[in-house]
This record gives C-alpha cells, structure tokens and sequence, in this order.
C-alpha cells in the first residue's frame, strides 16, 4: 500500500474529520449492537402484593423464561444478553402466584396512545427499559399492579400504535400511500413485519415485495423477513391442486412428501398443539374417521414450533390416524401460500387426486363442524 501526502491544509483536515466521524460512528455502531436488555421495574410500594415474589421475563412466542428475580424493596431488574444475530421480539413479565392450578400470572401495561387500555406484552430491544407502577389503573377493593413505561422504545411504539395495512380489491394510491408511510415511519419494527405477514394473503406478490423492500436492513435477518421472500418467491403452479414437493416429518423422524391416498378422499387438518380449538375439534375428528375410514383418508400437520410439544399432544390425544410436523420452511411457505395457515384450524377436503373440495377455517358445531360437513359431501357422491 502507497503512503500518500495531502499538502493542503484544508484537504487535511477535511480527512481528519472525515475519519475522526467514521471512527465515533463505528464505535457507537459497536457499542449499540453490544448493549444487554435491560428492564428495571419501581413499583414506588415496599408492601406490594408482589413484594418478595419472583418475577420473569417470558418470549411471548417460544414460552420459555429467559430472565427471572426476586421483587424487593418494591423493585425488580430483568436483562439477557442478546447474542451478535438479535433481532427484537414480544415478550411478557410475569409474577409466581403460589397457587399451582394457575403458577403464574401476567403484568399488564398501559397503552399512552389508547385511552383505557392495557396490554399483556411488549417488545424486547437492546438497552434499558423503564417501568413505574400506574396509579391511574387502581381497582376498587382489589389490589392490581398495572405498569407503565418511562422509555419506551420504538418496537414497542410501534406495536402499541396498533397500525394495520391497508389491503383490498381495489388498490388506490391512498392505500398504497398509507401503507408506505407506516413502514417509513417505523422501518426497523418486527411488529409491521409481522402484521405484514398476517395480512399477507390480501396482497398481489408485487406490492408485498414493495412493502417488504421498504423494511431496514437490522430486519433482514430475522427468519419472518426470509419466510415473507421465500413466500413471495414461491409459485403456485399446481393451482387447488395438493403439493408434492414438500418434506413433513413423520413420528419416527423420517421425512415423506407423501399425504393423499389415491384411492380415498382425503381430509388435511392444519393444527398445533397450543392451540385450544385444534384441540377440541379432535373429538369431532375422531368419530368422522371411525364412521367413513373406509373411503377416507385423514392427516393432521402441525405447524407446531417445538417438536417435543407436539410429540406430547399427540400422544395424550392418540389420533388414529397419520400424524405430520411441519417446520418453518419452504413447505410451510408452500403450504401457507395455498391454503393461508395465519389461523388455524384449518382443513381442506380433497379427492382422490389431490383437487380441493371444500375448506374450513376455525371450530364450528352443527352443521358447519366437520364431522357432519365432511360426511355431506362423501354421501352426495
């Protein structure tokens, strides 16, 4: 490498600043992506009914408790230290009740942009998070700790917000407008991500790819963003046809792409071992595959993100029939994109070669359950 002289005083100093801002800029850039999580709680009371009680820090998506402490002297702090790839999530404070039919039990905090309203979860950022005790939220002959922020950050901002895209047949620039400008706002928020993805199915490909491209850079690496790309990507070829160029896991850990039975009609429950309605519909399922197993095929696929949650359910449910788990990747997005799995239970009816017939999302009873609708349509052949 040359060694290079600048003679102009004005130049030099021009690069001294240019160099001396770079530096200050990729030290603060390093001290921002070092900086723990950290939330520190005054509840302004020594007598609480929280005082001495161990409080958490839970992910609002994987359940699992990353943080815990002991309140005391009316005060608590809670901090993880994010690993080099963070990227912001939802989480939960919770206390431990004593009582073993319900152990735990969620704080709430106070929206400042709705008035009268609280909410259970909030999102984790790097740096420091304050909370103070909310008097406004007192409940009449019952003691209730509500919090509120004293720094709020922008994840959460944004979440609180409650801002929701616009979609719909008819696209106008207003629309597109409006939605352009809520992800300038807020191009860093996991939080419109994920609404993006939750309305997903009401966009045409381009204009999700225009939203998506308007998202910063700190947002790319999260497994959501790459979901949405892949989602965006993915052609679906084969119309109301069943895919085959997907791999679910089976029970015994091998993977198949295999799902229909040529020789039946066959019904493709979508559920997941958290959520209650999947659950109670098991039942109904249950007496349609002892009735019609002999023209029916059934499979249930899981969208379930821990494996051993999903091993537990279907052994204490002991469904008899096939039993799938999808991950999170290109057959769920292949799956999602066909059959929009944002909500669940779903099922879809198919025939023998794999054309939709009917599909259903949520838990209906009588004439809408699927015992009895799925019956309907294998009697009128």
């Amino acid at each position: 490498m040359r060694n290079i002289i600048i003679r102009n005083k004005k130049v030099r100093l021009l690069v001294v600043t240019l160099l001396t801002g770079l530096a200050g800029y990729l030290i603060a850039t390093t001290y921002i992506a070092n900086k723990p999580v950290v939330i520190q709680v005054d509840l302004q009371n020594t007598h609480s009914y929280l005082e001495g009680k161990k409080v958490y820090l839970g992910d609002q998506e994987t359940k699992a408790f990353l943080d815990s402490t002991l309140v005391k002297n009316g005060k608590f702090k809670l901090s993880i230290s994010p690993s080099k790839n963070f990227v912001p999530f939802e989480a939960a404070m919770l206390y431990a009740t004593g009582n073993p039919s319900n152990p735990y039990w969620l704080l709430g905090y106070k929206n400042p942009f709705r008035s009268k309203t609280f909410m259970s979860n909030f999102y984790v950022d790097r740096g420091t998070m304050n909370f103070t005790v909310d008097t406004s939220s007192a409940v009449k002959k019952k003691e209730m700790i509500a919090l509120k922020f004293t720094n709020m950050n922008v994840q959460t901002e944004a979440c609180y917000k409650m801002m929701n895209f616009k979609a719909g047949p008819k696209k106008s620039v207003e629309t597109v407008a409006y939605n352009t400008t809520i992800i300038e706002k807020y191009p860093a928020s996991i939080h419109l991500l994920r609404q993006l993805d939750w309305q997903k199915s009401n966009f045409e490909d381009p204009d999700l790819k225009h939203l998506l491209s308007l998202f910063d850079a700190s947002v790319h690496r999260s497994t959501l963003f790459g979901n949405l790309n892949k989602y965006i990507s993915y052609k679906n070829e084969t119309g109301e046809i069943f895919p085959t160029d997907i791999a679910l896991k089976k029970p015994d850990n091998s993977k198949t792409s295999s799902v229909l039975d040529p020789d039946k009609y066959n019904l493709v429950v979508f559920w997941a071992s958290w959520c209650g309605p999947c659950r109670q519909e098991i039942p109904q399922i249950k007496k349609l595959y002892a009735d019609h197993q002999d023209k029916l095929s059934v499979t249930s696929i899981s969208i379930d993100r821990k494996e051993d949650q999903w091993r537990s359910a279907v052994a204490k449910e002991k469904m008899p029939w096939s039993q799938l788990l999808m991950t999170r990747d290109s057959s769920f997005v292949k799956l999602d994109k066909k059959y929009n799995l944002n909500a669940i239970p779903v099922w879809v009816l198919l025939d023998s070669q794999g054309k939709l017939i009917d599909k259903q999302v949520g838990l209906h009873q009588g004439k809408d359950a699927i015992d009895y609708k799925v019956a309907s349509y294998m009697e009128q052949q």
